[in-house]
């Protein structure tokens, strides 16, 4: 008996050492008025992403290859669109310090430009079937959230804001039928 409650008890303190779910990664978009900056948590499992997506980084002994890398794989998986159509360009990119989790990797990713119209981030699709991307978008009139995966990797921002405010006019308009019906039987 006391052996099986030690097991029990070992099994039970060893699930605290896992890590968050290794495909998922949270994105925090901000607009600004002429950039836009993406902050990004990784999993630990982005360098199997970046060396599934370059084969060299197997012997790469420089962090600058892994660097170059990311860099290429942000351009190729990440792509901010303004309403004309024009990709917003990709400035830059710097690691940040970890805010709590130490298996995760924290990014800036900046983009040059304003008014974004759709989303594509495909980042880590590459090595996992159910990747899952959450997203946060900030500006200075509206904030919301939403995620994109491997089905769908694009969304149009601008939809957001209308399907956001069709359940806001939806739930005014079942009080407002309730209310005519219930003042028209009075």
């Amino acid at each position: 008996m006391k052996k099986q409650l030690l097991v029990i008890l070992i099994s039970f303190i060893s699930t605290f050492g896992f890590s968050h779910e290794t495909n998922k990664a949270f994105f925090d978009i901000i607009q600004k008025e002429a950039i836009v900056e993406v902050h990004c948590e990784f999993p630990w499992t982005i360098r199997s992403a970046l060396m599934a997506f370059d084969s060299s980084l197997e012997k790469a002994k420089h962090k600058s290859n892994f660097e170059t890398a990311f860099n290429n794989y942000i351009r190729e998986s990440l792509i901010l669109t303004n309403s004309s159509g024009d990709n917003l360009e990709f400035i830059d990119f710097k690691e940040i310090e970890n805010k709590g989790h130490s298996h995760a990797n924290n990014y800036l990713i900046t983009f040059k430009g304003s008014d974004i119209k759709t989303l594509k981030n495909t980042l880590m699709f590459n090595i996992f079937d159910h990747q899952e991307n959450y997203h946060t978008y900030k500006s200075d009139t509206r904030e919301f959230s939403f995620s994109t995966e491997n089905g769908y990797p694009l969304v149009n921002l601008n939809e957001e804001e209308s399907a956001i405010s069709k359940w806001w006019l939806l739930l005014m308009i079942i009080p407002t039928i309730y209310l005519t019906i219930k003042f028209i039987k009075k």
